[in-house]
C-alpha cells in the first residue's frame, strides 16, 4: 500500500532470492516496488480530485512503475510483457458492453469499491508472479495502454516533461483529467485534449479493418470492437484518433474519419507498429498471407520485432472470438511460428490455445485430443531443443520458455515430457531432493502430476500439500503448491481441496484466491466448482463480507466457464434472486464473457474439427 512515507507490502511482493525464486517472481517483486513508488508523485504528491479520475493514480502508477523497471532490468524486456500480458487485460475487458470509460462517473461509495477492486477477467490475478491483486483493468491498464499510446506519439522525452509540468503545477493539490491534457499541450505545442478524451471518456476501443486498393494504397475503416461480433449503430458513435503507425512507412498517419485511404511506401505493411496503439486490426485474407509469409522471414522481415508477432497473433485470436474471422484460420497461423524463438510470442501462443481449450472444454473427445496433439505438436520440440536443466550463463528469456514449454507439453500429454516430470516430482518429494526441480518449474510439474497420476491422485496430493505447509518454504513456493492443488481430476480430492479453503487456520482468507482460480480454470473442477459455490451461497459471500469485491471476482471466475446457454441461464436466474448490487459489474461481465464463449464455440465447432481432421490431428 502506497502511504505516504510508509509503504507497505505482502512478504509474496516483496521477497526475492536469485537461488529459490522464479524469475517471474523476480519481475513481478520489481514491478510492485516499482509502482508503489510512482504513487510518491501519481496519488500523493498530486491527488486526483474525484474517483471519476480514478486513472491520473493507477494508469500512471501502472506506466512509470514498468517504465522504471525497463530502466532498471532492460533484460527483463518489460514492455513487451505489458503487451503480451497487460494490454490484453484491458482490451478483453473494454470488448464487453459491460465495461465502463477511464474517466467513470462515480456517485456513492459502493460504486468506488466496484471500480477499484475488480478482478478476474475484469482486473489482474498475476498467479505466475505469485501475487494476488485486485485491480480494475481499465483505471490501470487500459490507462496505462492509453498512455504509452501517447508518449509514443508525443515521444517520451516530450511526454515526460510535459507530464513534469502538471506534477510541479498541481503539487500538493487535486488535480483532474484536464489538467493533465493542459499540461501536455503546452509541452507538445498540440492540444491533446481534442483527441484524448475519446479514448478518456467514451467506452470501448476500435476494430481497424484494412483492404487493398492496389499496391501502395489502402482502405481503411473504423467501427467498435465488441467481442460479441454485433455493434449496434447506436454503439458504434464514437470517431477515435488513431494513430496507425504502420511499419515499413516512414510517414507518421492518423486516422480521424470513419474512413480514408492511405498511400505506403510498399506493398508489404502492418499497423499498429511495436503494438503502442489500443485497437484491434482486423486484415483482409490477401494481407494476412503477405503477413504469414513475414513471420517465417524472423529477423529480415517487417515483424521482426516480437511486440508485431503478438500483436498479429492477439488480433487474430480476439476477431476469432467475435466472429470476424475463422477459429480454423486461426489455428493455421499458429503453425506459421512453428520456428518461433521469442519466450513472449510463445507465451502469446500458449494463452490462445489455453482459451481455445477452456472454451471447447465439452466438445467431443476426439476434438479435445486434436488440441491436445496440436499442444505436443507446437511445444514437443522445445521442450527436446532446451531440456529440463539451466545451462551457464543462459539468458532469462531461455529459462522462462523452458518452463513454457514443459507446460504446454505437459498438457499435451507429451509422453516424454510426463515421464520426466513425474520423475522429477517423485524425486523432489520423496529424496528431498530441491535441485531437481527448478523453481522456474515446479508448477508446470505439480500440474502434470496431478494429471498423470498413476492412481486416484491422493499420493501426489498428499505430496503437494506437504510442501505448502512446509514452514521452511519460500511463501512463492508455498503459493505454487497451493495453485497445485487446485488442479484435481477426481471428486474426493474436489471435496479434500475446498474443505482447505475453508480452514482459516491452514490457508488465510486472503490466499484462497489461489484455490478458487485453479478449481474454476480447471476443465474437470469447474462445474462441480459452480454448483458447490451455489448451494453454500450464503455461506460463502458471509465469509467475504468485509472484501465484495473478492466475492464477486469468485462469482465471475467461476461463471465466465460455464459453457452451455443452460447453465449461464439458470446462474443468471440464480443470481437474480439475490442482492448482488456490492457486486453487480463483476457479474455482469462474467455473464456476458460466459455468453461469448458459448456462442464462439457453437458458430465455430464444425469449423474447428474440420480442420483438425484435415491436418491430421484427429
Amino acid at each position: 500500500m502506497e502511504n505516504w512515507g510508509l509503504i507497505t507490502y505482502r512478504t509474496t511482493s516483496l521477497l526475492f532470492d536469485k537461488k529459490i525464486s522464479s524469475l517471474q517472481l523476480k519481475k513481478g517483486v520489481a514491478y510492485v516496488v516499482c509502482h508503489e513508488l510512482a504513487h510518491q508523485w501519481f496519488g500523493n504528491l498530486v491527488t486526483m480530485e474525484w474517483w471519476d479520475d480514478l486513472w491520473l493514480k493507477e494508469g500512471f502508477a501502472t506506466w512509470i512503475g514498468w517504465f522504471a523497471v525497463d530502466k532498471l532490468f532492460p533484460e527483463l524486456d518489460v514492455w513487451t510483457s505489458f503487451v503480451t500480458e497487460d494490454m490484453p487485460r484491458a482490451l478483453t475487458l473494454d470488448a464487453l458492453r459491460s465495461s465502463h470509460p477511464i474517466e467513470v462517473a462515480v456517485g456513492e461509495a459502493e460504486e468506488i469499491r466496484q471500480i477499484f477492486g475488480e478482478f478476474g477477467r475484469i482486473g489482474l490475478i498475476c498467479l505466475s508472479l505469485f501475487l494476488i491483486v485486485f485491480v480494475d483493468a481499465i483505471s490501470y491498464t487500459k490507462g496505462a495502454s492509453v498512455i504509452r499510446m501517447l508518449s509514443s506519439w508525443l515521444g517520451v522525452d516530450v511526454f515526460l516533461a510535459g507530464t513534469r509540468r502538471y506534477l510541479h503545477r498541481h503539487k500538493y493539490q487535486n488535480a483532474k483529467t484536464l489538467d493533465l491534457w493542459n499540461a501536455l499541450s503546452e509541452e507538445a505545442g498540440v492540444d491533446v485534449g481534442v483527441f484524448m478524451h475519446l479514448w478518456t471518456k467514451r467506452v470501448g476501443y476500435p476494430v481497424v479493418d484494412v483492404v487493398s486498393l492496389d499496391e501502395v494504397t489502402i482502405e481503411v475503416r473504423q467501427s467498435r470492437y465488441l467481442s460479441t461480433g454485433d455493434v449496434a449503430e447506436s454503439e458504434d458513435e464514437t470517431t477515435w484518433w488513431i494513430p496507425l503507425n504502420i511499419a515499413s512507412s516512414p510517414s507518421a498517419l492518423t486516422l480521424t474519419d470513419k474512413t480514408n485511404t492511405f498511400k505506403l511506401s510498399s506493398s508489404v505493411f502492418k499497423l499498429n507498429a511495436r503494438q503502442t496503439g489500443l485497437y484491434r486490426v482486423n486484415y483482409s485474407i490477401d494481407i494476412l498471407k503477405t503477413l504469414a509469409e513475414e513471420i517465417k522471414k524472423g529477423k529480415d522481415g517487417i515483424l521482426s520485432d516480437p511486440t508485431d508477432r503478438i500483436g498479429l497473433l492477439s488480433d487474430a485470436a480476439s476477431l476469432s472470438v467475435s466472429g470476424q474471422k475463422k477459429t480454423s484460420g486461426l489455428l493455421e497461423l499458429l503453425r506459421a511460428f512453428e520456428k518461433e524463438e521469442n519466450y513472449f510470442v510463445w507465451s502469446k501462443i500458449s494463452v490462445i490455445l489455453s482459451n481455445i481449450s477452456s472454451a471447447w472444454f465439452e466438445q467431443p473427445m476426439e476434438v479435445r485430443d486434436g488440441l491436445k496433439a496440436l499442444h505436443r505438436h507446437l511445444f514437443g520440440p522445445l521442450v527436446a531443443k532446451f531440456g529440463w536443466e539451466m545451462m551457464p550463463g543462459e539468458d532469462d528469456q531461455t529459462t522462462l520458455l523452458r518452463g513454457l514449454a514443459i507446460t504446454n507439453a505437459g498438457i499435451g500429454s507429451d509422453p516424454e515430457t510426463v515421464t520426466e516430470a513425474k520423475r522429477r516430482f517423485w524425486k523432489l518429494v520423496r529424496d528431498d531432493d530441491a535441485e531437481v526441480l527448478h523453481p522456474n518449474l515446479r508448477r508446470a510439474v505439480y500440474g502434470i502430476a496431478l494429471r498423470n497420476s498413476d492412481g486416484d491422485g491422493s499420493e501426489e496430493y498428499d505430496a503437494i500439500l506437504k510442501l505448502y505447509e512446509d514452514p521452511t518454504l519460500s511463501p512463492e513456493q508455498k503459493m505454487t503448491a497451493l495453485h497445485g492443488l487446485g488442479l484435481v481430476q477426481t471428486p474426493e480430492l474436489f471435496r479434500r481441496t475446498i474443505e482447505l479453503s475453508l480452514d482459516d487456520k491452514r490457508v488465510r482468507r486472503q490466499d484462497t484466491g489461489y484455490i478458487y482460480a485453479a478449481l474454476s480454470k480447471n476443465s474437470t473442477s469447474r462445474i462441480t466448482f459452480w454448483e458447490w459455490l451455489t448451494a453454500n451461497f450464503d455461506a460463502i459471500e458471509s465469509r467475504y463480507s468485509e472484501q465484495s469485491f473478492i466475492f464477486g471476482t469468485l462469482l465471475n471466475y467461476s461463471i465466465e466457464g460455464l459453457g452451455s446457454h443452460q447453465r449461464i441461464q439458470e446462474a443468471e436466474n440464480f443470481l437474480k434472486r439475490r442482492n448482488t448490487k456490492a457486486y453487480q459489474r463483476a457479474l455482469d461481465q462474467g455473464l456476458e464473457s460466459a455468453r461469448i464463449y458459448s456462442r464462439w464455440v457453437e458458430r465455430d465447432r464444425e469449423d474447428v474439427a474440420a480442420w483438425f481432421n484435415k491436418e491430421g490431428f484427429i
